[in-house]
């Protein structure tokens, strides 16, 4: 694998510069440019500055999170048009036990790993043990249905082909079905991992830029917050994919990103601004894929901090916000709904009101009445242009409450280390399920049983900002072990509401993915609520001339 700017890279540089000088000093046509990018190969422009480790058991962040879907298999996988609905993938059946406590998966046995090992119930349970010991982020997909590094061994065990997973507590069967299809319990070939394991890190350092995967791609080079590209598999189980190539560019300017399109330099632009969509709208060699994701944006208030942490704050500050306002701004408008619950529309048991609206007054009310004087806090936002407009928007509404906020723009992986470490005032993020399940984001924003620094439990947003509720966990720990569907999912709503009460959250919006494509394209999935891109099914058919 190849860390260095490459050629490619190179001449996609010289190419837009040629390309640029052509339509300004001749004045080319859009559809006269269109078609460069390579008939077997796959080019998309993105943002990749929040993208960290690749190790799927530390990875988190949503470019990585779309890498990764490429490069590795699950044991199963979620229907994208049923919710709820799961298919074998790398195990082909599997069978529950009556009481939901133990799973038993038989392993495909015609697999080949990257470097041609051939996959194993040996591997799939060395994935999911390594998951819970290294113990990143990501591990509360498991260790929040009861699994330990204590015990682990107990709880993942294999016999021959067929992986155990064994649970101290009944779950709902969805519910661990729904955590094995994430990117997180991707299958490792265990034989080169441990080859290439430094002072008992399970390989983690290695996975940090190299991959040992299953999936339809393989990682050929990365640079990061440049490029990637990942190159087709003849031997993937399920036949090589249509396209051979696959390259991702970090393109963070919507403009720049909308004129590569129009010139043919890009097949897919991830991030156009809706202003700049409109006019990619009437160009008839480019269509716009429009759909409701499960992405959450979020304000969240840090408790440790001393007056933030008072609830009137919290309170008054969802009524500082002018919801409909952010949401129709030329800039956002159609990108994303105004959205009030952890839960997304379109997941299960999600509260669909909106009962904040922007009320000044209102909000100056509730402060008064908590004797709460004129403050100041910081508001980190990731560096991105429609992030950095909605901070702004909230930091100049939130005058009129008597809050002074300052700005702290940073770089998606700064913005998430300082989050992590629990160093913010306030933060202007976004979350993504990473199954459809409520449990995932009931668990990540409501759940919280020790708060100590100590933990280290980065996969909770209550524990980032220092929240904690014992009727919310009470709440979680229901709903989570129900064994009636219908009881299960009784017990959410009564959540999310509760969830809105006490909780330091301010929920905004659900965004509303909006991907440029060139009309040649077709096949490009960007997922459904968990919003992870598949480059397999990608198809480009030309006209004849």
């Amino acid at each position: 694998m190849d860390s260095c700017i490459s050629e490619a890279t190179k001449r996609f540089s010289a190419a837009l510069m040629a390309a640029v000088t052509v339509l300004f000093t001749h004045q080319a046509s859009a559809g006269e440019l269109l078609a460069l990018t390579p008939d077997d190969k796959f080019v998309i422009a993105a943002t990749l500055d929040d993208m960290g480790s690749l190790d799927p058991a530390e990875a988190f962040e949503f470019s990585t999170s779309d890498l990764l879907n490429n490069l590795y298999d699950t044991l199963v996988i979620e229907d994208a048009n049923a919710p709820g609905l799961f298919l074998p993938s790398l195990a082909q059946d599997w069978q529950i036990s009556q009481e939901g406590r133990m799973f038993s998966f038989s392993i495909r046995p015609d697999v080949v790993f990257e470097s041609g090992a051939a996959l194993s119930a040996a591997d799939a349970a060395f994935s999911l043990r390594r998951l819970i010991i290294l113990d990143a982020a990501p591990a509360s997909i498991l260790t929040s249905l009861g699994m330990s590094s204590e015990n682990v061994d107990a709880q993942i065990y294999y016999h021959d082909t067929t992986l155990v997973i064994e649970l101290p507590e009944p779950v709902a069967p969805e519910v661990l079905l729904s955590a094995l299809s994430t990117t997180a319990t991707s299958i490792l070939d265990q034989k080169t991992v441990l080859e290439n394991e430094v002072s008992e890190d399970w390989g983690n350092m290695w996975l940090s830029e190299h991959t040992a995967g299953t999936g339809s791609y393989r990682l050929y080079s990365l640079s990061r917050e440049i490029d990637y590209v990942l190159e087709a598999r003849p031997d993937h189980w399920r036949g090589e994919a249509s396209l051979s190539r696959v390259r991702v560019h970090h393109v963070p300017d919507s403009e720049t990103q909308k004129l590569l399109l129009e010139m043919g330099l890009i097949d897919v632009a991830r991030n156009i601004q809706p202003s700049d969509m409109a006019a990619l709208a009437e160009n008839g060699d480019i269509y716009i894929n429009s759909h409701l994701t499960g992405e959450i944006q979020y304000l969240a208030a840090n408790m440790a901090h001393p007056v933030l942490s008072n609830s009137a704050v919290i309170e008054a500050m969802r009524w500082l916000i002018d919801y409909d306002a952010i949401a129709a701004t030329p800039e956002l408008a159609g990108s994303r709904i105004v959205h009030h619950s952890f839960l997304p529309r379109g997941a299960p048991s999600a509260l669909e009101d909106t009962p904040f609206k922007f009320d000044p007054e209102h909000a100056r009310a509730i402060l008064s009445a908590a004797q709460i004087e004129p403050f100041s806090a910081t508001l980190l936002v990731r560096d991105v242009e429609d992030r950095v407009q909605i901070a702004r928007k909230i930091r100049d509404s939130f005058a009129a409450g008597g809050i002074d906020i300052s700005l702290e723009i940073e770089s998606g992986s700064d913005v998430l280390e300082q989050y992590r470490a629990r160093r913010h005032d306030l933060i202007l993020e976004a979350w993504i399920p990473e199954y459809t399940d409520p449990h995932f984001n009931a668990s990540s924003f409501a759940a919280n049983r020790d708060n100590s620094a100590t933990l280290n439990n980065t996969g909770s947003l209550a524990w980032r900002n220092n929240f904690h509720s014992d009727a919310l966990n009470i709440l979680v720990e229901n709903a989570f072990v129900a064994q009636d569907p219908d009881v299960r999912m009784e017990i959410y709503p009564e959540l999310q509401r509760v969830h809105r009460k006490s909780a330091p959250f301010a929920i905004l919006f659900q965004k509303v993915e909006q991907t440029a494509v060139l009309a040649h394209v077709s096949g490009f999935s960007t997922g459904s609520i968990t919003r992870r891109a598949s480059y397999r099914d990608v198809v480009k058919s030309f006209d004849a001339p």
